[in-house]
């Protein structure tokens, strides 16, 4: 189905639901295909093989709700879906994730699977990968975690200077990011 732009929003929805028969399905590729969120039915559980899918390069916000039903899902490629601000709450059984080239990609929560593996290149708005890192701006840390640092400024003047604050496996470090 991959690449298919000019199929209309309810026959996606109407194929999309239907493909809930093909319990033998393993790899699902949907890329490309101008799909919305409200295109992806809201349970698929009963497609038990299916490992792999891959919803690159569509117009959703968010995961599809459809991707926490899936038993077996192993890879989720998601790239490309610029309008995707967070993903959170991975299922467990998800080992790895393409999410690279989301313009709009703040945060990656992966819930409970800490040994996932992400590739997120091209994420400019990336700040917060829970278990991983943190960016923020100075103004928003813990005033006890600025004097750790052995900063005597007052947040306001670091928020002036642009400097960030980065939170990685237990050590925090300050810069400044290039204009």
């Amino acid at each position: 189905m991959s690449g298919c732009p000019n199929l209309d929003v309810l026959g996606w929805v109407q194929c999309l639901d239907s493909v809930s028969s093909f319990s033998f399905l393993d790899d699902m590729d949907v890329s490309n295909c101008n799909l919305f969120d409200n295109c992806f039915p809201n349970d698929w559980s009963s497609l038990v093989s299916l490992w792999s899918l891959n919803i690159d390069g569509n117009n959703v916000t968010s995961l599809p709700k459809c991707i926490q039903t899936l038993p077996r899902i192993t890879r989720l490629h998601a790239r490309d879906c610029s309008k995707i601000k967070s993903v959170i709450g991975l299922p467990k059984t998800i080992n790895v994730l393409y999410i690279s080239n989301n313009k709009s990609l703040e945060k990656v929560q992966p819930g409970q699977n800490s040994s996932i593996v992400l590739y997120c290149p091209n994420c400019p708005k990336l700040c917060d990968m829970e278990g991983r890192y943190m960016v923020q701006s100075i103004d928003k840390v813990e005033t006890k975690i600025i004097r750790y640092l052995g900063l005597t400024l007052d947040p306001c003047e670091g928020m002036a200077l642009g400097l960030q604050v980065l939170h990685e496996f237990g050590i925090f470090s300050t810069f400044v990011p290039e204009k």
